[in-house]
């Protein structure tokens, strides 16, 4: 409804005629985009509903991260106490704490060595706190791999659109999506094999 209510309405609000910015548009079909994803991936699972909430929090978060270059403890911290508690349903809680403290150290080293080259900040504690909560949805492994492809991701970005820089997050919530899908197909195709 908010996506054909904005063409509707060519962009503009129906009652001060003002331009609705077109992030608000982006939000919509992107969530939906994802959520379709997310739906054909798990079906109505238990999964599902995690993941279906875990993906909200980085959209938002990427957002907000892009506009503001600001990662607030509002979604980072919740985030990772859902990653924590819903593991029990997932990847475990060993699995899980694993790839909270894995994220967050691995992210705290890139960012002190960025700023011991760069002699300034190259990540923020947000960027940490961010990894410590993928890690606990995600597991180590998949975690490191998020570092990787998400870094991956920003390189390409930076090469293509060198004018318009945008900060670690989304390209980490990118990954993070790509992972997550993958880190299910794995977890069922082992299921199969058992």
């Amino acid at each position: 409804m908010p996506i054909i209510s904005y063409c509707l309405l060519r962009g503009r609000c129906r009652e001060c005629q003002k331009r609705i910015p077109l992030r608000y548009l982006l939000v919509e079909l992107l969530t939906a985009v994802v959520f379709l994803a997310t739906y054909l991936r798990f079906g109505i699972s238990i999964w599902l509903i995690i993941y279906l909430a875990f993906f909200s929090l980085l959209i938002i978060g990427s957002f907000i991260d892009a506009e503001l270059e600001l990662l607030p403890d509002i979604i980072t911290i919740p985030g990772i106490i859902l990653g924590l508690g819903s593991s029990f349903f997932t990847i475990g809680i060993i699995s899980s704490l694993l790839g909270c403290v894995t994220g967050a150290i691995v992210v705290s080293f890139f960012a002190l060595l960025g700023k011991l080259l760069f002699k300034k900040e190259a990540m923020g504690i947000g960027d940490i706190k961010l990894l410590a909560m993928i890690g606990s949805f995600t597991g180590w492994v998949d975690a490191l791999w998020v570092i990787f492809l998400g870094s991956l991701i920003g390189l390409i970005w930076g090469l293509l659109r060198r004018q318009y820089r945008l900060p670690f997050g989304p390209f980490l919530s990118i990954a993070s999506f790509i992972i997550v899908i993958k880190l299910f197909h794995l977890t069922f195709l082992s299921k199969i094999l058992q």
